[in-house]
């Protein structure tokens, strides 16, 4: 390698380095606890994929007591939510519904004296990848054992990669705060089987708009006199409540599913009726609203054929 080409190198990873510098958890200034055990908390950066950024937070805890110790995780989420989980595993408790939550999590395994151990929170943003690197501050990872907080704890931000790979010049991510959901249904053809009743399907179709933060939307069925929602070829539909097939949204994605509808054999074969579809979006375990509302209520008309 020559002279100009190692200089290169060497100033491509100084480079590197000081954004993540810049971007890094701060020193803890929180008091030793009793026990001297502590935590240290890496670099969380999230690389583009064809769905949305996916990224990992180092957590390292040690054990400095001489007994067994049962940490808990407590973070406040950079981006609105992106927390999908600890690794290897724990459980999680978020403790507010708001667009950046703040989650408790208890690990799975007990800390040995003496034992260093790292975890890692896992993330997701689901939003489009950019060409530019961007970066969202304002989260925290604090590490207790007993109720006393280990010294180490420190706040975070999340750094996003551009599409080539860059960290470079971070501009900042602004998550929007509304939710836009829209949905759109076909007609339904029930068709008479063999033991005289009927069956069919009615298409679905759930589109996003949004990069908000959102549970798995849910669509509320009203039918038919005689029609019963039977399900979904994924799962059932409790009282008409039909969970969308796979799980939250990336923005513009839309999906189309089929409802699965049946009628007794006693009904007259023709039209049934008109019945009406509304799209429910949440978050935590509070609805909430939609920029555009009148694109989350659809009708949709069912028909019985009677088997020639």
């Amino acid at each position: 390698m020559s002279v100009s080409t190692r200089r290169r190198v060497i100033a491509g990873m100084l480079g590197a380095a000081a954004v993540l510098g810049a971007w890094a958890p701060a020193a803890a200034t929180a008091a030793p606890a009793q026990h001297g055990s502590s935590v240290s908390v890496g670099p969380l950066v999230l690389a583009p994929t064809d769905r949305g950024y996916h990224g990992t937070l180092p957590i390292t805890i040690v054990n400095r007591s001489e007994a067994n110790a049962y940490p808990v995780v407590t973070l406040t989420e950079p981006v609105g939510g992106a927390f999908t989980g600890m690794l290897p595993g724990g459980a999680c408790f978020p403790s507010a519904d708001v667009p950046r939550r703040t989650i408790s999590c208890t690990l799975d395994a007990a800390f040995k004296p003496g034992e260093r151990r790292t975890v890692e929170a896992a993330f997701e943003v689901l939003t489009h990848a950019r060409p530019y690197a961007m970066v969202a501050t304002g989260g925290r990872v604090d590490v207790s054992v007993d109720g006393t907080t280990l010294r180490g704890g420190a706040d975070v931000s999340a750094l996003f990669r551009s599409t080539s790979g860059s960290l470079r010049s971070p501009r900042a991510y602004v998550q929007e705060t509304v939710a836009d959901g829209w949905v759109k249904l076909g007609a339904a053809t029930l068709v008479q089987q063999p033991d005289g009743s009927y069956a069919g399907r009615l298409p679905v179709t759930v589109g996003y708009l949004s990069d908000a933060p959102h549970n798995t939307p849910q669509v509320e069925l009203t039918v038919p006199e005689g029609v019963r929602v039977f399900g979904t070829d994924e799962g059932s539909c409790p009282f008409s409540w039909c969970t969308v097939p796979g799980g939250e949204f990336m923005p513009g994605e839309r999906r189309t599913f089929d409802v699965l509808l049946t009628a007794p054999a006693e009904i007259a074969a023709g039209p049934l009726g008109n019945g009406t579809a509304n799209l429910h979006l949440s978050y935590g375990n509070n609805e909430v609203p939609d920029r555009n509302p009148v694109n989350n209520t659809a009708p949709f008309a069912v028909t019985a054929v009677a088997a020639h």
